[in-house]
């Protein structure tokens, strides 16, 4: 009974011991890749998912700015406020991605594959 108890709390251990590991990878990697950038080298690139406007169709009302309610009668979309619109979650709204955070998601979409 005490041996599975020290064996559970030694894998909760690990698995939160590798995520700081690949946490901290991350920020080194994108810090590293940040001193890369010659000076007059362009710094950041158009964000793609929004095509450099910072906004994309909400998700959750589809872009109408309204959503049915329970009893079916319309309500304003409580993500968007009934602009129909909300903040690009790629480049949290700036419309451009810095040239090292693309590194950070490419490799990302590398590693998930």
């Amino acid at each position: 009974m005490l041996g599975k108890w020290i064996d559970d709390k030694k894998s909760k251990y690990l698995e939160s011991h590798t995520e700081r590991v690949k946490v901290m990878q991350k920020a080194l990697e994108m810090w590293w890749r940040m001193g890369e950038v010659a000076p007059g080298q362009e710094t950041s690139t158009t964000c793609k998912a929004c095509s450099g406007h910072g906004t994309r169709q909400c998700r959750f009302c589809s872009g109408h700015g309204l959503i049915r309610a329970g009893g079916g009668e319309a309500m304003t979309c409580p993500i968007c406020k009934t602009r129909g619109v909300e903040a690009c979650d790629a480049c949290h709204g700036a419309g451009r991605i810095a040239v090292w955070m693309r590194f950070a998601e490419d490799r990302a979409e590398v590693q998930s594959s």
